[in-house]
């Protein structure tokens, strides 16, 4: 007799349904709650438990997905009994029965073993179901974080996963580690050939602190200028440890690791810095603008700033080509050398750049001295003839914010009143009300 494979096939399924159903209800009678979202049961192993696994582990080899699954969940709920069947499951063909499998071992918890390390490496499924392949290593590593030192050796392979996140997270573990940890992952940043892998070691030396200072010191020195760059990222979180770092970083061939330095350094490095300061000044002449500009913001957080610093600062705000880094340089002489006589005379100049972003930074900071942009009168007044309306505006603005002591200024700002510009007029009147008759 002729049987259709689609009615066999549902037999089959009734059958592994029925047999797991006889395991549950009455095989694992205490064991059947757990299923139904109760805690397992982690007793002390039985010999009528480790019948109901043994008898479950039979069901793990059915064809049928669905019932595998319907497996692992009975499993689960038989405590650490099971953990050997489940482990022995993470090879299972089919994604979603070994994402399962994880889960249900990251919750009884368990020794690190080999099939880790497999299920670790394991690929299949990758191009189809991404996320869920990605869910499945990261529940791996959260096994494996929980495993101890003798979890190390596995948790370094998974530095070279696919998924950042994986990776990242088996660095953390191994941060948690303590010396073996460590080991692991300056050993990883020494050998491993993937760049990703040592990015991802050098994430967890990061969260080791400051006893890693001398690996990241290391990673500097990378081949790879993304290294370097994460090198400067993580040394930038160490706080002063990293500072003497940071400051080799500056001389780093590639431009986006010496910016990245220059701006840790700006964020962190105290104001009174003087080796800062002149590692600034020289990257004042380097050829990536942004450097330059990176530089130039720098040298705004270094309170009290030295007349070659001064001096380089109004080079860059009167002859840099990229009107960025101009820009920057006049915001750093207010911030950082207000009283400097030479600064305030570059900033009176850079009223008359070409770049509207510079005469705004110009503006804004003699604007922001007050009384103190004093010894700018002369200088503004000078601007007051400019054939530019916008520069005679912006000069009579700020005379205006000086106050009383640009009264030399007044004589000049009433023959403004009868500008051809009714901006200029309107606020020339407006600057002298603000210095006084």
């Amino acid at each position: 007799m002729l049987v259709c494979p689609s009615l066999a096939r549902r037999a089959q399924v009734s059958v592994s349904l029925l047999a797991l159903t006889l395991f549950l209800l009455l095989g694992c009678g205490d064991a059947a709650p757990a299923v139904q979202g109760t805690q397992p049961d982690s007793g002390a192993a039985s010999p009528q438990g480790q019948t109901r696994v043994d008898s479950l582990a039979l069901v793990l080899a059915s064809h049928d997905p669905e019932v595998r699954l319907q497996a692992v969940a009975a499993l689960a709920a038989c405590g650490q009994e099971a953990v050997p069947s489940l482990i022995e499951a993470l090879d299972d063909v089919d994604l979603f029965v070994r994402l399962e499998v994880a889960e249900a071992l990251a919750e009884l918890g368990c020794a690190p073993d080999g099939a880790f390390l497999d299920a670790l490496q394991d690929t299949r499924d990758r191009d189809l179901f991404p996320d869920e392949v990605e869910r499945f290593h990261r529940t791996l590593v959260r096994i494996l974080a929980g495993g101890g030192e003798a979890s190390a050796s596995v948790l370094a392979t998974a530095l070279r996963n696919r998924s950042a996140a994986v990776r990242r997270e088996a660095a953390e573990a191994l941060a948690g580690l303590g010396e073996v940890g460590l080991a692991r992952l300056l050993a990883s940043l020494r050998t491993e050939q993937q760049a990703d892998a040592r990015i991802a070691a050098l994430h967890g030396l990061g969260e080791v602190g400051g006893a890693a200072t001398a690996g990241l010191r290391e990673a500097l020195s990378d081949g790879s200028p993304f290294v370097r760059l994460a090198a400067v990222e993580v040394l930038t979180g160490l706080g002063s440890p990293g500072r003497p770092a940071l400051l080799l970083a500056l001389g780093d061939e590639h431009a986006p690791v010496r910016r990245a330095a220059l701006l840790a350094l700006a964020a962190s490095a105290p104001p009174t810095d003087a080796e800062v300061a002149r590692a600034a000044v020289l990257l004042l002449q380097d050829e990536d603008s942004l450097v330059r500009q990176a530089a130039a913001t720098l040298l705004a957080t270094a309170g009290g700033l030295k007349e070659p610093a001064v001096a380089a600062l109004c080079q860059a705000l009167a002859a840099d080509a990229d009107a960025n880094v101009r820009a920057a340089a006049a915001r750093a002489l207010v911030a950082a050398a207000p009283a400097a006589r030479t600064g305030l005379e570059a900033l009176c100049e850079a009223l008359n750049d070409p770049a509207v972003l510079v005469r705004d930074a110009a503006t804004e900071g003699l604007q922001s001295l007050g009384e103190r942009g004093a010894p700018a009168v002369a200088g503004l007044v000078a601007r007051l003839s400019s054939q530019d309306p916008d520069v005679r505006a912006r000069a009579a603005d700020v005379l205006g914010e000086i106050g009383p002591l640009a009264r030399p200024a007044l004589p000049a700002l009433q023959r403004l009143l009868n500008d051809e510009d009714f901006t200029v007029r309107t606020i020339a009147a407006s600057a002298i009300h603000r210095i006084g008759d």
